[in-house]
């Protein structure tokens, strides 16, 4: 019997084996079949658009596209918990475990493939510091140094160092520092991937599973009145919620929808219009200097100010036509400082501060790593000599950004361009002046790319991260900050995170010595403006409450509404 069930089990995977064979005869045999094979094999593990634009960026000037994050543990920890928890994040995130194949092809985007030789351990390495020599600062150098490193793209893009025995004044004893290759992912991915570890995994994804909900239910025409998007607007629409299921609401609710997409559409003619202009003319000068670029870099973080000192800078100089939120009083602090340290360097000549912000396209309900970020150029006034004056003027250029969708046709327009790395600047004579494996030294950037990533001062990036403290492998995280790639030569990354009630600001920048410090600087300087912020807040809320206590009637001119901290 078992003789004659193996010769039935043989017979029939002959058969199947015939069958298989044959389907594939015809059309997909000889050389066309397989080569479509091998195509459609490649073009579903290859990169999207975006994803091997940091591939090309990075071929075609001196930027190093790092992702980087620090962290600080109230207590030490095991080495071997840390590498149980990345190995449990690369099994969930497999792009931790690829290595890129495929480099430099002219119709095809960069591959990510399985790394046979992959161990979670030789990515984590840990480093002991020696007494005395375990403070802020030289963990702050260690990250320069960390970040500067070019990649070996021989394995999967991520690294991270371990410092035991680091000291500072919040009582750390532990630091961890990581970096990945923005091609894996934009920042929020990687956010979320390393929080999907921690003990705040849960509470996010409750968080994300909400909000992909609401998202939902505003697509479907389900929403309420409160959640329609018009930058605070709805929010006053709350007490017809109750009646949301009436018709005439709900007629309502699609009235002021269509109306608002259709103003949106009429109002990002003009802000797309009048950023290209200003693009196209602008000129800067500020922390610019003369040579190659510097492959050294600066970094430094802030200490720690409180979110609710910012929701009474807030509240304070906001007014009756404009709503304060946090990225508004962000953006006037770090306008400010960047323009009293220009002046101290001799002088700023410049017209404006020109930041790169990105901005998440990303739906609550995908979680995948992946650049699903765009981004627009914000060009602010930092010759605003009052306070109040600089605060309006960055809200309302933030408001010109919050109200365009251009940023979105720009993704998607690189999106589908940056698939064929042939019709991106420059490649097409870099294709033909180079072959195979020279094609992996980079040759002279073309002038238009280097102008495009230099002609503005920084890239400032904004990431709200848990509003409680959480812990990785049982150690408490004291402090929590994220540091972006920066542009061009003497731009700026501009780093800011929330965790647990906190905001920290992180710069890095190019180190040379006609800037020297200017990490430091602005960490330092970003406090101290915001200080300033505060105390002229907390004056205005006297003289308002002494205004109101003597009974005079009336509003303060700089209004009294309730403060937002989106």
């Amino acid at each position: 019997m078992q003789r004659r069930l193996f010769a039935s089990v043989e017979d029939v995977a002959r058969r199947t084996n015939k069958i298989e064979t044959s389907e594939r005869k015809g059309l997909m045999s000889g050389a066309i079949g397989k080569w479509l094979e091998q195509e459609w094999d490649y073009r579903r593990h290859s990169l999207d658009g975006v994803d091997n634009m940091w591939f090309l960026l990075s071929r075609e000037t001196d930027f190093n596209p790092v992702c980087a994050s620090v962290f600080t543990f109230k207590e030490e920890f095991e080495l071997e918990s840390l590498n149980k928890i990345w190995s449990a994040m690369t099994e969930r995130y497999p792009a931790y475990r690829q290595r890129v194949t495929g480099l430099n092809r002219r119709f095809h985007t960069v591959r990510l493939k399985e790394d046979p030789n992959f161990d979670v351990r030789s990515h984590i390495r840990a480093v002991h510091l020696p007494d005395g020599a375990n403070g802020k600062d030289d963990l702050e150098d260690e990250v320069a140094r960390f970040i500067a490193q070019d990649w070996d793209l021989s394995k999967p893009l991520w690294e991270v160092i371990v410092f035991y025995n680091y000291r500072d004044d919040t009582g750390a004893k532990a630091a961890v520092i990581t970096r990945a290759h923005h091609a894996l992912s934009d920042g929020q991915g990687f956010v979320l991937s390393q929080l999907s570890m921690t003990s705040a995994g849960v509470k996010i994804e409750d968080q994300l599973k909400k909000a992909a909900e609401k998202q939902h239910n505003l697509e479907a025409g389900k929403a309420k009145l409160s959640d329609l998007p018009i930058n605070g607007f709805g929010k006053r629409l709350a007490p017809l919620d109750l009646f949301v299921p009436s018709i005439v609401v709900t007629f309502i609710f699609w009235l002021l929808y269509l109306l608002f997409t259709a103003i949106s559409i009429l109002y990002d003619v003009y802000t797309c219009t009048r950023v290209v202009l200003i693009f196209v003319t602008f000129r800067r000068t500020a922390l610019l200097y003369e040579g190659p670029r510097r492959e050294e870099k600066e970094f430094s973080f802030s200490e720690a100010i409180s979110l609710k000192d910012i929701k009474i800078v807030q509240k304070a100089f906001q007014t009756p036509r404009r709503r304060i939120t946090l990225n508004d009083v962000m953006c006037a602090v770090v306008v400010k400082t960047i323009r009293q340290y220009c002046e101290e360097q001799g002088g700023f000549p410049d017209k404006r501060i020109s930041l790169f912000i990105p901005m998440s396209i990303r739906l609550p309900s995908d979680q995948r790593m992946k650049n699903l970020s765009t981004g627009a150029f914000a060009y602010f006034n930092p010759h605003r000599h009052s306070t109040q004056s600089l605060i309006n003027a960055c809200h309302d250029e933030m408001q010109t950004l919050k109200t365009s969708f251009y940023p979105r046709v720009a993704f998607a327009f690189l999106e589908y361009v940056c698939r064929i790395p042939m019709l991106f600047p420059h490649s097409i004579q870099y294709y033909f002046a180079h072959h195979g494996s020279e094609r992996n030294v980079m040759d002279a950037g073309m002038p238009i790319v280097d102008w495009a990533m230099s002609n503005f001062h920084g890239v400032l990036t904004n990431v709200p991260g848990p509003a409680s403290t959480f812990d990785i492998g049982g150690a408490e995280v004291l402090r929590w900050n994220v540091s972006p790639p920066q542009a061009g030569k003497g731009t700026l990354g501009l780093g800011m995170i929330s965790y647990n009630g906190h905001l920290v600001w992180t710069v890095t920048a190019d180190k040379v010595e006609q800037y020297k410090g200017v990490a430091r600087y602005l960490t330092k300087g970003f406090k101290k403006t915001f200080e300033d912020f505060l105390e002229e807040a907390r004056e205005l809320q006297e003289d308002e409450d002494s205004t109101h206590s003597l009974g005079i009637n009336g509003h303060s001119i700089f209004g009294n509404g309730k403060a937002h901290t989106d």
